[in-house]
């Protein structure tokens, strides 16, 4: 049998929220963000970017956020659904690698249709199919050393886009050789570990002729750009036009987070 799709919101979460419970299993995706979930008898479980924490009705829990944050919300009438039954009380995916899943609960919530509608039964397929998939997903106690080096060196092209001078540099700090580095950070998050370092000098680079009296080719040089016209076509590339174009904008915006 189906469970039935009762709600589906996002809201943002500045520092905490406050212990509660749901008559209705809960989904929960984190994005972005940095914190942690605290349930009633004590456990907690860390929060980052794309993770995932399944609730069935009844848990209380809160979450402490050390990073402003973003939470997608799926609530299920699951009474029908016996497959859950013998599931645990709380399913925890530190980080979801799969790109499908991340864009398919994404696209649930924000999907919004009359509960009388014939599409509605649709969405109860898509959310029943989406619950069961998660709990194949291994939970953070499950996870491999590979996933954790992984993001370390994500981290590290992060933190360090502007000063690195090679790929190399993130693939060392955890660890890897290069080309088993690159196959892996591709696979597991959709883009190359390079095109994921130039996307983060680019956002920074946005970001700072935005908010910033700099001009453009100290911008580029804050961002790890050493050729202005490299600077400007990768931008372009990126956001539709030119630096020069995107802060001669009246309105600015960050098509980009």
């Amino acid at each position: 049998m189906l469970g039935i799709s009762t709600l589906r919101f996002f809201h943002d979460i500045e520092s905490s929220c406050p212990l509660h419970s749901h008559d209705h299993f809960e989904m929960v995706y984190n994005l972005p963000g940095e914190g942690k979930v605290v349930l009633s008898d004590g456990r907690t479980f860390p929060i980052q970017a794309h993770t995932v924490t399944l609730y069935k009705p009844g848990v209380i829990h809160k979450q402490v956020m050390s990073k402003r944050g973003t939470d997608y919300c799926l609530q299920i009438d699951t009474k029908y659904m016996r497959q859950i039954d013998s599931l645990p009380d709380v399913h925890h995916i530190e980080f979801l690698k799969s790109k499908r899943l991340r864009q398919e609960f994404l696209s649930l919530v924000k999907t919004q249709c009359d509960q009388a509608s014939d599409y509605a039964q649709v969405i109860n397929f898509r959310v029943s199919a989406l619950l069961l998939e998660l709990y194949q997903v291994k939970s953070s106690a499950d996870n491999t050393d590979n996933d954790w080096r992984l993001e370390k060196a994500k981290n590290y092209i992060e933190k360090s886009f502007a000063s690195m001078e090679s790929i190399e540099e993130a693939a060392d700090a955890a660890g890897f050789s290069s080309d088993y580095f690159r196959h892996q950070f591709k696979f597991t998050y959709g883009v190359s570990p390079k095109e994921h370092w130039l996307n983060c000098q680019l956002e920074h680079a946005q970001r700072l002729l935005m908010h910033s009296p700099l001009p453009q080719k100290a911008i580029a040089i804050q961002c790890g750009f050493k050729n202005i016209r490299y600077f400007n076509t990768r931008f372009r590339h990126y956001f539709g036009m030119t630096p020069d174009n995107f802060r001669k904008q009246p309105n600015r915006t960050l098509p980009h987070t």
